[in-house]
């Protein structure tokens, strides 16, 4: 799951759950248009009056106060889209709703939520869709199937719902679909990838391409290396993960070459050192990280453990500043298969609007 910030189609998305009885903090389940707080580490006493005059529907003060607070922090998108909200609460608007993990991925929901406040920005500046300015719901789900289930019940039964950004991990993304096919609700993932959920459903998309690109793409990397005998470590709990790993070493079989040996990373008796010294002596010359972002410390330690000995190929669950955080040098020289870089189209206006808009 790529880590960038997210410009989502706002024509596929979604809405608003019926106001809450009012808390301090948003728990699973429950959805904030600016009446509670939840991304909990940018908070300052500005941003905490926007959310109290919101409560009040007093949008007038919530607007100066929530300005105030993005002086402070500018890059905050949670405050970002309660401006926007405050805004547009004032005349007619279309609510919609984004599903986020929450404190279980922060750097995760952060960046869904810039590509949200964007969008919601760049649209409500120039007029709204038919004259409607956009309001976005918040809502967390943890990233967990079950409590992905029961957010995505809550959105089939308001009537208000217009269509959903979510879910995140393509384990969660697949068992909401059986909610929101049947609800007749629309869904876009902004980043799960796993190959099941092409015509899962057809009221449930996602933005990115499947795993069969990235797989496709990280297996001719090896071949044209000329390395054919992968040493692959997964997550099996994770949909992401075993989809990438399927895709991948079909490609690679298809073209000669074979995994020698396949490693569960969630294992309880998992070692990397010994993963990596077992697969060596069995003639692995290179390695494929499958991991998912919920097993990203063991997916580093096999690059810490792999001393720069075997080159390393992986999916985008490693493309994170976690990974240059903890393993440094060790990650030299590893390619990562992700469907869009900040570089790789110089003419684009995208990363320019985005850092005057909300970063």
């Amino acid at each position: 799951m790529l880590k960038l910030n997210l410009f989502l189609p706002l024509f596929l998305i979604a809405a608003l759950l019926p106001s809450c009885a009012s808390a301090p903090e948003a728990k699973p389940s429950q959805a904030s248009v600016g009446d509670r707080l939840i991304i909990t580490d940018t908070t300052t006493p500005d941003k905490q009056a926007g959310i109290a005059a919101i409560q009040q529907k007093d949008y007038t003060n919530a607007q100066t106060s929530l300005k105030a607070s993005l002086n402070t922090t500018t890059n905050d998108p949670e405050a970002r889209i309660y401006l926007n909200n405050a805004i547009a609460l004032s005349g007619k608007y279309f609510k919609l709703a984004v599903v986020i993990p929450g404190e279980s991925d922060i750097g995760m929901s952060k960046e869904i939520l810039r590509g949200v406040a964007q969008s919601q920005q760049e649209i409500n500046d120039n007029g709204g869709v038919n004259g409607n300015k956009i309001v976005y719901a918040v809502v967390v789900d943890n990233d967990k199937a079950n409590t992905g289930k029961d957010v995505a019940r809550s959105l089939v039964s308001d009537k208000e719902v217009l269509g959903v950004i979510g879910h995140v991990s393509s384990g969660t993304t697949l068992a909401t679909a059986e909610i929101y096919g049947p609800g007749k609700l629309v869904a876009i993932s902004p980043v799960s990838s796993a190959v099941q959920l092409s015509n899962k459903s057809p009221y449930v998309f996602r933005t990115i391409p499947s795993d069969a690109v990235a797989g496709k793409t990280l297996a001719a990397h090896v071949l044209k290396q000329n390395r054919k005998t992968a040493v692959v470590f997964f997550n099996s709990q994770s949909e992401y993960s075993k989809s990438l790993k399927t895709e991948f070493t079909n490609n690679l079989t298809q073209n000669n070459g074979r995994v020698i040996t396949e490693v569960d990373i969630s294992s309880p008796n998992f070692s990397a050192a010994q993963s990596l010294e077992q697969a060596t002596q069995k003639g692995a010359d290179h390695i494929l990280l499958a991991g998912s972002t919920d097993s990203l410390d063991r997916a580093l330690q096999v690059i810490t453990a792999n001393a720069l000995k075997l080159p390393i190929v992986a999916g985008d669950a490693l493309y994170s500043s976690k990974t240059l955080e903890i393993t440094r040098q060790q990650s030299s020289g590893m390619v990562i298969a992700v469907p869009w870089h900040i570089l790789a189209d110089l003419s684009s206006t995208f990363p320019e609007r985005a850092q005057k808009g909300v970063a």
